[in-house]
């Protein structure tokens, strides 16, 4: 297991409006870090742009489960204009593969 990346959790959601989801997304930086999220990745079904996939990778398993529960990613979703309740995956990491030519 890597230091810092002991979980993730996989936030798929729907949102009509994209520009109007980064823009909470961004502004609510300070909700992740205090939540013990070191990294986020985006990603966007090319075939439905409406569905977003986000992967916080959490500083533990604890962390991740304080974070899904907090009132403000719940406000936060909601102003992002998030459509309906998301779809909650928590992961834990077990091993880690890497796959680049030096």
């Amino acid at each position: 297991m890597i230091a810092g990346m002991a979980a993730t959790l996989v936030l798929i959601q729907t949102a009509p409006d994209y520009a109007q989801w980064k823009k909470v997304f961004d502004e609510r930086v300070d909700l992740r870090i205090n939540g013990g999220c070191v990294r986020s990745v985006i990603y966007r079904d090319p075939a439905d742009p409406t569905r977003i996939v986000v992967m916080n990778h959490m500083r533990d398993l604890a962390a991740a489960k304080k974070y899904v529960q907090s009132p403000e990613l719940i406000d936060a979703m909601f102003s992002a204009g998030v459509d309906g309740a998301p779809r909650i995956m928590l992961l834990e990491q077990v091993d880690e593969q890497t796959y680049e030519k030096q």
